[in-house]
Parts: structure tokens; sequence; C-alpha cells
């Protein structure tokens, strides 16, 4: 004989009298759990009672009553009816989970399993119910334990249908539905009572009202509820109707009728329901708490969802969807700091932007850094890179930050040539809005920054920082419109793929030795993007136009000027000749000058200023080319007439 279960429930009343709560419980459970196993129904009991007497002495009455409960149960089927009484009288707070009425009604006879058939029989039923008792009491979803508790009631009542109701904030709903006929339950019908027409109603508010059974042997002939109407349209005969109580709270309603017979509903039927009921009021109350939790759960998940979103929205017009992701789903997102990567880095910049903006007003230069800036965002987040700054007319995009991948320096090229490619339909909306017309230079850089987040905790702005950044701001400086071009780190990692125009040596400022960037035509493999390049036909002019030219560094005009001649001129490129004066320095290629024309008999300034390049395309001693970065209107429309009166050109 195993009597494993003796020795556990020592054990618990041992560690509980030590005060260890955890390991009481523990082996309280173990005592139930094999006294269950093997059939000792007797020390099952008690293992059941001196539990419900610890969690009471612990304050915790729902847990108490639970176990109080089963213990009550299994007196019962033991035969000790005094114990059970005993139980009812001294902790009548632990079992009023049904009205009195609905209690066990005792008869003298013990129901042990050697009585009489009829008693065997009934004990029978009751091991059934403790059965179903344990089921329900292990179901916590209430669509589940709302099919199981239809199927058990009907099943042991001998009903031919059941309905379930349940009392939520003050209103009867019919939550379930089953009948014999079709083998099937219903759940989670939420149906007001007062709609429905499948019961009657005025029994089921009645129960509700008093908190008593109804138990009607034959309801069309007898009783106060024989002109009820559903009664007396069906010719209802067995009704039996019952109140799921728990600590004097309504939980709800369990209506079961049979109009096979009379008198369906026996008194033993009707106890093993409202043993069954008990139970019912516990599981329910349990279910609906977890219902009302996973609501809540849920309710708040879409709250925060939407929230998120909504941060999504706001904030994805200030920084990339990777950047806000960061932010929302990573909380080390948020702290201040940086890390040290290899990444790179894309700045582009509007040729004579400056100069353009001075001559409109401040509505018109939003709306055009509003379109040409909603152009290139769109590009550049399709090529997964992250905007990090929008600096007036010029943009820092970086791959390779937040998230690395291997392709980084592959899509920054990519990216470049489509944003390049995308100036056309930009001007094409600015010489609708009568706005003119823009040109971009890109230049790009691989190299190892700091990237984190920079400020204060009350600001803090996502960043990267470092002398590649600087570096790469030197490269754009050197383009001409719609050129790009890239640092060697950059041309290693993508060469494959690429089409270069040209490469040259430079020496920007703050670099102690010269680089070699590389002029990008193209790109090839998956993204198969290529620049047209446009033919510059220089023509020679029939008189030189004069001029005086300074000299700009990093944005700053020179304080001397310098002679010179237009002598040659193409729609975006012009030949100057100058005179082998003393002082007049040797420019070097890619310098920024600033040009005016003059009057040919005087040296009067005749234009606004105009912005010009100087590039490496070899000329005479004395001479150089440059490609015009900024005209004004005025003096692009004299300069286009110019071009294109001069024969051969149409």
């Amino acid at each position: 004989m195993n009597h494993g279960h003796k020795f556990y429930l020592v054990e618990a009343e041992r560690y509980r009298v030590l005060g260890q709560k955890a390991k009481a419980i523990d082996y309280y459970d173990r005592a139930i759990a094999l006294a269950q196993e093997n059939g000792y129904i007797n020390e099952e009991a008690l293992a059941q009672e001196l539990a419900a007497k610890f969690y009471l002495a612990q304050g915790k009455t729902t847990i108490a009553s639970a176990y109080m409960l089963k213990a009550r149960y299994a007196y019962f089927l033991w035969g000790a009816t005094a114990k059970v009484r005993d139980l009812e009288e001294n902790y009548p707070q632990l079992l009023a989970t049904t009205s009195a009425p609905a209690r066990i009604r005792l008869r003298d006879s013990k129901a042990t399993r050697s009585t009489s058939d009829s008693s065997s029989g009934e004990a029978l039923d009751l091991a059934t119910v403790m059965r179903a008792s344990q089921a329900i009491s292990g179901e916590i979803v209430l669509d589940k334990l709302l099919a199981k508790l239809m199927e058990l009631a009907i099943e042991n009542a001998g009903a031919q249908k059941g309905i379930l109701i349940l009392s939520q904030e003050g209103k009867l709903m019919i939550e379930a539905t089953g009948e014999v006929q079709t083998n099937k339950v219903n759940v989670l019908q939420s149906l007001p009572l007062e709609q429905s027409e499948e019961l009657p109603k005025a029994i089921v508010n009645y129960v509700a009202r008093t908190q008593s059974d109804v138990v009607l042997s034959d309801a069309c002939r007898e009783g106060i509820f024989t002109a009820e109407p559903y009664i007396s349209q069906n010719r209802s005969k067995s009704i039996l109707c019952v109140p799921i109580i728990n600590q004097g709270k309504l939980i709800g309603i369990l209506y079961l009728e049979n109009n096979l017979t009379t008198a369906a509903f026996t008194p033993q039927r009707i106890e093993v329901l409202q043993v069954l009921s008990s139970q019912a009021a516990i599981s329910l109350e349990n279910a609906l708490l977890y219902r009302t939790l996973e609501q809540k759960v849920t309710e708040r998940t879409a709250q925060l969802k939407q929230k998120n979103e909504l941060i999504r929205q706001v904030f994805g017009r200030y920084l990339t969807d990777e950047v806000v992701s960061n932010l929302l789903e990573t909380p080390e997102g948020l702290k201040l700091g940086g890390e040290r990567r290899e990444i790179t880095i894309l700045t582009s910049d509007l040729r004579g932007f400056t100069a353009t903006s001075e001559r409109l007003s401040p509505e018109e230069v939003v709306t055009i850094l509003n379109i040409y800036l909603e152009s290139m965002a769109e590009i550049i987040t399709q090529y997964q890179g992250t905007i990090d700054e929008f600096m007036g007319d010029g943009i820092l995009v970086l791959f390779g930050a937040p998230n690395a991948r291997e392709d980084d320096a592959v899509r920054a090229v990519a990216c470049a040539i489509a944003m390049q490619l995308a100036m056309k339909s930009v001007n094409e909306k600015m010489q609708e809005r009568g706005l003119p017309t823009l040109e971009m230079g890109i230049g790009i850089n691989t190299g190892e920054v700091v990237v984190g987040n920079i400020g204060s905790e009350r600001r803090t702005k996502y960043g990267v920082v470092g002398s590649q950044v600087n570096l790469t701001f030197r490269i754009e400086s050197y383009t001409t419109g719609g050129q790009i071009l890239i640092a060697e780190p950059t041309f290693k990692e993508a060469q494959p793929l690429l089409k270069i125009n040209q490469h040259k040596q430079v020496q920007p400022k703050g670099i102690d030795h010269p680089i070699t960037i590389y002029d990008v035509g193209g790109i090839g493999g998956e993204y198969n993007l290529f620049l047209s390049p446009e033919e510059e036909i220089l023509k020679p002019l029939p008189q030189k136009i004069p001029l005086q030219y300074t000299i700009v560094e990093d944005k700053q005009i020179g304080s001397t000027s310098f002679q010179g001649n237009l002598v040659q001129l193409s729609a975006k490129v012009a030949l100057v000749s100058c005179e082998p004066i003393t002082g007049n320095p040797r420019l070097k290629p890619l310098s920024n000058i600033k040009l005016n024309l003059l009057s040919q008999n005087s040296q009067v300034e005749v234009s606004e200023d105009i912005y010009a390049k100087v590039l490496e395309k070899p000329a005479q001693p004395g001479s150089f080319y440059i490609s015009f970065t900024a005209q004004p209107p005025a003096v692009k429309a004299k300069l286009e007439k110019l071009y294109h009166s001069i024969e051969g050109v149409s």
C-alpha cells in the first residue's frame, strides 16, 4: 500500500508550524494529489480541510473556500455526514457559495460504498460530480469553461436543453446554450435575456431576484408560472433553474428543461447540480476576472500600439524609421553616448543656392526646399539611408547607422545616382511654379566615426562626429552641379559595380596628405543606374566680355579682385582669359570664384554676382575654364541669348 500521502501531510503540518509557508503549500498539494491517485478519499478530505484552514489563517479566503468545498465533497462521499455538518456550521463563510436551499441535503442513511444499490448509485453520481468539479476548477478560459459547464450540467441533470446566463454589470446575458438533440454547445453569445424566446424569462428573473431555486415537475400544470408565455406555448414539463452564487453575489443562472417527461429533475439530480454549481461559482468568477484582465491587456496593447504608431508618424518626419524604432523598442537607444564604427557618409548640397535664395522671398525659398527635400528624402529612405540632418539646402545621410549592413557603401553610391537622376523631375516642378532650376553636388566617404545620442537629458540628437564627416563635406565641395565624387575607401568597397569617369588627387584643407577622389558615372548590378553626361559645346564669343573675379574660400569672398575676359561660352561652361599681370594668382582646379561682368568701355559692374568653379580642363596659359554654379536670372538669360545667337548653335 502507498502511504506517501500521509508522509506529505505530516510534512505539510510540520512546515506550517515552522512558518515555512511555501513548503507547507507544496506538501499539502502533494498529499491531496497522492491521496486522490490511490483512492484514500477520507485522507484526501483531511488534507483538503487542513489546507483550507492554513489558507484561512493567512487571510486568503478565496483559496481557503476552494479547498474547504472540496473537503466537504470528499467527506460527503466518504459518508462522514456529521463532519459535513460540522464544516458547514463552523465555516459558513467558506461554504456560502450557494444560497441556503442549495446546500447538500444529507439523508439519514450514509452514502458509503457498502450501502444499498440506490445509495451506491447516488454515490456514483457524486463521484462523477467530483471529477466534473475538478475539471471545472482547472479551467480559466471563459468560453472553454462555459462549454464544459454546459455539457456537464445537461449530462448530470438528465436535461434536454440547457442555458447559462451570466450577470454582467447588472444585466442578465445569455452566454451559453446546449441541446442533447444537436449535441452542440454554443458559447459567448452575449444575448440580453429580454431578447431571447428560448426560455421562460419570468422564471429566470424570479431566480435572479430571490437567489433561490425553481424546480417544476410539470410546469404547464402546476406552480405559479403556468401562465408564463413560453411555458404555455411550449407545454413545458420539467424545469430546473438554479442560481450560481459566490460570497452572496449572483454570478449567473443555470436553466435546464426536459419536455419528454415530468419530474425529470429528481432530488438526487438537483443535489448533484447544486454541488456542481458551488464550484462553478468560483470558477466563473475567476474566468470572468481573467477575461476582464485579458480585455484590459488587449485594450492597453492596442492603445500602446496606436500611440507608438502616432509617435512613428510624428517623429518619422524628423527621424528615420530605424532611429524611431530603436528609441521605441530598445531602452538603451535613449542613453547618451556613442559607439565607434565604420559607416558610409553621404552629403549633398545645391550649387549656388545661397546666392539664389537672396533674390527670392522667404516663402519661395521654403517652397523650393520642400519640393527638393521631399524628393530626396523619399529616395534616401528607399535605399535605407538614415537622414542625420537637413542643413538648409544640404543633406547629411548615414549608411551603416544605426543598423549596419554589408552593402552600405554600394547602397550609398546607388542612392546618390538615384538622387541626381531625380533632379530632372524636381526641376520640372520648379519650372511649373516659375522658380529657378537647381543643380546638386554629392560627396561620399567611408570611414570610422562615433555615432550615437549627442546632447543632454533634456534635448538629444542622434548624430555622428569625427574627422571623416568633415572630410566628406570637403569632398562634396569639389563637385560641380550634377556630379558625384567619392573617396577611395568607398571606391574600394563598391569598385566592381562602378563606372568611373575620372579620378584625381586633391588635398583638402585640414588634411596633411593628398587623397584620391573618383567621379562616378553609374553603378551596375541590381541597381543599373547611370548618369547621362551633358556635352558642353564651347563657342568663341564675337566680342570678349570684360569681367572681374574674386576667389571664394570656405564661403568667404576674398578682398582682392582680378581682371579677365569671357572669351568662350556654352550652356554651363565658359573660358576666361586674363592678362599676365603681376599679382594675378594661378587658380587651382576646383577653386570657387565670384564673377561680375563689366561694361565694354569702363570698369563699371553691369551684372549681379555670378558664382563658378574652376575646372581641371587644360587651358592655354593665362586662361582657365569655369563651370557656372549660380547665375542671376537676368545674367543667365543674357548669356543664353548670346550663346544661341552664335552661328551654328541651335
